[in-house]
């Protein structure tokens, strides 16, 4: 509490039991951290508290809840590693000799991904997971898990109970809770941990990846829907040939109809099946709730043809080809000679595009965006930086 103050707090939080259930160390779905006393014993007291912060801050992410939805348990372990590993270090802790860092996680996609490690700090532990998985597909490579404590993520092991845990008895009550009851916890657990770091004036480097679990879920389909409409809405302008209604002599307001909605939907090498069938069910969606016309451009360095979409059914006339590089500039470039002024523009993508922070490709985006009603940019992992009246909506 006095040199981490902020993990400190988490630690508070958590319920510590001692058994041989574990070979090392784990976490489960809910507030307990399980420690092998065996194993304990045989590190120092300082690698042990490194450990029991490595575990609390899996706790607080809820990583050992969030494995259950993946499909390789030991790919989404060994990323979730990284992500504690890199804010203990940021916090000024000491790792353990062979832990998993983010220099380890580059090591295993470098292969596929020219990843920087300021742009792998940014992502979130299932956007990593879905980068290591596409470069052991193609590789046929293993991550090498922790050495000391290995895979630690044992949501099986129960959800953990709160009676003993200072605070839990007014956070939660007593026994084992629901998953939204522990997501409740460990947002309190953040936001007090956050308030005693601060009066401490030692809050730690790189916090901001525990924040995520605070933000509230937002289904963002119904945030590209939102964000549509309210771009078609805008497209009004004041002209004396309607007049105004109540006040003849002040003039009224003109709609422009809805012209075109259009689709960049990524199609390069970094982009998964997976994701590519998202992309398809997303378009399929726009085109059946908007009376407007999509044309689609499916891109990865350059344009391909572009497919009108009339009426949902038009979805079976939809091509997707592609499987090279990423960049968007020589799509951009189409886009701003075919679309008409009022137009709504839609980037369907992985956020991962090699030319984005080009200055010329950035005037491109920012004309574009004054061009139309709406600018969207859906990613399903990497958020580059973009000009201010682009929307950004994370697809998870």
């Amino acid at each position: 509490m006095l040199t981490h103050p902020f993990i400190g707090s988490l630690l508070m939080r958590c319920r510590i039991e001692l058994t041989e259930a574990v070979p090392t160390a784990a976490v489960d779905g809910g507030n307990t951290i399980y420690i092998n006393p065996q194993w304990a014993g045989s590190i120092s007291k300082k690698d042990l508290l490194t450990v029991l912060a490595h575990e609390a801050l899996h706790l607080a992410l809820r990583h050992g809840e969030r494995s259950k939805a993946v499909e390789d348990k030991t790919v989404y372990n060994f990323v979730a590693d990284g992500v504690v590993n890199h804010i203990l270090r940021c916090d000024g802790f000491i790792l353990l000799d062979g832990a998993v860092t983010m220099d380890s996680i580059r090591a295993t996609i470098i292969g596929r991904y020219n990843l920087r490690i300021d742009e792998l700090e940014k992502l979130s532990a299932e956007a990593l997971y879905r980068l290591v998985m596409d470069s052991l597909q193609e590789f046929a490579l293993k991550p090498k898990p922790d050495r000391h404590i290995g895979e630690d993520l044992r949501p099986d092991l129960g959800a953990g109970i709160g009676e003993g845990v200072e605070g839990s008895g007014e956070a939660l009550g007593e026994g084992v809770y629901a998953e939204e009851g522990w997501d409740n916890y460990w947002r309190d657990a953040i936001n007090r941990a956050y308030i005693t770091a601060k009066m401490a004036g030692k809050l730690p480097a790189g916090i901001e990846r525990l924040f995520e679990v605070l933000r509230p879920k937002v289904d963002w389909r119904s945030a590209l829907r939102e964000a549509l409409v309210t771009g078609m809405g805008m497209r009004a302008v004041s002209t004396y040939q309607r007049p105004s209604r109540k006040h003849p002599e002040l003039p009224g307001l003109k709609r422009f109809s809805i012209a075109n909605i259009w689709i960049l939907v990524d199609l390069s090498g970094s982009v998964s099946d997976r994701e590519a069938n998202q992309f398809a069910s997303e378009i399929f969606a726009i085109a059946k709730t908007f009376n407007a016309t999509v044309k689609v451009i499916p891109w990865d360095t350059q344009p391909y043809q572009v497919t009108v979409l009339r009426s949902p059914s038009d979805i079976h006339n939809l091509k997707f080809i592609g499987g090279g590089g990423t960049e968007i500039k020589s799509t951009l470039e189409k886009l701003m000679k075919e679309m008409s002024l009022y137009d709504s523009v839609v980037i369907l993508t992985d956020g991962f595009i090699g030319d984005i922070d080009r200055a010329d490709v950035q005037t491109m985006l920012e004309g574009i965006a004054h061009k139309a009603s709406a600018t969207i940019f859906v990613t399903t992992a990497n958020k580059p930086r973009l000009p201010s009246k682009w929307t950004v909506i994370e697809m998870v």
